[in-house]
């Protein structure tokens, strides 16, 4: 798919896409937008764990140094701890996202 916006050289974003008018710009920016928040970091102190046992994209944050990482774990509602990462005594999942979908390109 190719990009609906472009990036300038003072940082801001502009339209790649000669638009046939303003409204099919909007409606495209909403549609790219929602997908984009739909997929966006989930807090677990805010927003809990996920409903679904799957696999998910995790930030991963070592209690001891508090380093955090991105890595992907599995979500298993009859585990005590959730995430397989939280048993390790100094590591904790502290947000989560829904796994992007494969690049099916080329």
């Amino acid at each position: 798919m190719k990009r609906l916006t472009y990036k300038s050289s003072m940082g801001d974003y502009g339209s790649a896409v000669d638009w046939d008018n303003e409204w099919q710009e909007i409606y495209a920016l909403r549609n790219k937008l929602g997908e984009f928040e739909d997929n966006d970091w989930r807090s677990v102190k805010e927003d809990g764990n996920p409903d679904t046992e799957d696999t998910y994209e995790v930030t991963v944050m070592d209690t001891t140094t508090g380093d955090r990482y991105v890595t992907i774990d599995i979500f298993d509602k009859c585990n005590m701890f959730g995430f397989s990462i939280n048993k390790e005594k100094c590591l904790e999942v502290v947000a989560w996202r829904n796994l992007h979908d494969a690049y099916m390109g080329e």
